[in-house]
C-alpha cells in the first residue's frame, strides 16, 4: 500500500483507504507496508484507533528508525502483522532486523508473529 504516485493515480493511497473507512466504518483493513508510510504523516493521524491492521512487509530497508518507532509506538500492537514479502526478503532476517531496530523482546516478537491468528480467528477453528 502506498507509493510515491499522487493519490489520484494511486489505487492504494492512504487517503483513499481512509475514505473507504469513513464510508464503511465496520470494515477491517490490512494496510500493507506499514500502511503506506512513504505517503506522508497525515495517514497516521487519521488511522489510529480504527480497525486497521498494518504489516511490516517490504519496509525495513526503506524506513528510517524514527518513523519505524513512531508507527510501532502509535499503532495498537495487536494490529501489527509481521510480514517479509518473501521471497524478496527473508523472514528470519526481517525478524532479526525488527528485534534489533526496535529492541523487541521475545514476547513482542511472538505477538507480531501471532497477530494473524487472532485477526482470522484461527484459535476458534474446530
Amino acid at each position: 500500500m502506498g507509493d510515491r504516485l499522487p493519490p489520484e493515480l494511486n489505487n492504494s493511497s492512504p487517503d483513499q483507504v481512509a475514505a473507504i473507512l469513513r464510508d464503511f466504518p465496520g470494515l477491517t483493513v490490512i494496510a500493507a507496508h506499514m500502511g503506506g508510510f512513504i505517503s506522508g504523516s497525515s495517514w497516521w493521524s487519521n488511522s489510529w484507533g480504527k480497525n486497521v491492521y498494518i504489516d511490516t512487509s517490504s519496509t525495513l530497508p526503506f524506513i528510517d528508525d524514527a518513523t519505524l518507532r513512531r508507527i510501532f509506538e502509535g499503532h495498537p500492537r495487536e494490529r501489527i502483522l509481521f510480514g517479509s514479502d518473501y521471497p524478496l526478503f527473508d523472514p528470519g532476517e526481517e525478524i532479526v532486523r525488527l528485534r534489533q531496530r526496535l529492541s523487541l523482546d521475545d514476547a513482542a516478537i511472538e505477538q507480531l508473529l501471532s497477530t494473524g491468528m487472532s485477526l482470522f480467528d484461527c484459535n476458534n477453528v474446530h
